[in-house]
């Protein structure tokens, strides 16, 4: 479910803090309670390696520092 985007911005806030609390509770918190017989939650593994790798290098130090390069030393 996705909210439409309107004039409304506080609205909108509430919306998508809605649709963020849900998917929390409904999908990830709810993988993480999925357990094997070794009391693994496989699925929740699986989720947070593949964000590991599609998302983690967006957020590591190489790309911090080269757009702090770009964005301040450099233009200065």
């Amino acid at each position: 479910m996705k909210t439409a985007v309107n004039g409304d911005e506080a609205a909108q806030d509430r919306a998508h803090s809605q649709e963020l609390l849900d998917l929390l509770e409904q999908e990830v918190v709810a993988l993480f309670h999925e357990r094997d017989a070794a009391g693994v939650p496989t699925a929740w593994v699986q989720m947070v390696k593949r964000s590991m790798t599609t998302i983690g290098p967006r957020f590591g130090t190489t790309r911090m520092l080269r757009e702090c390069l770009e964005r301040i030393y450099r233009p200065a």
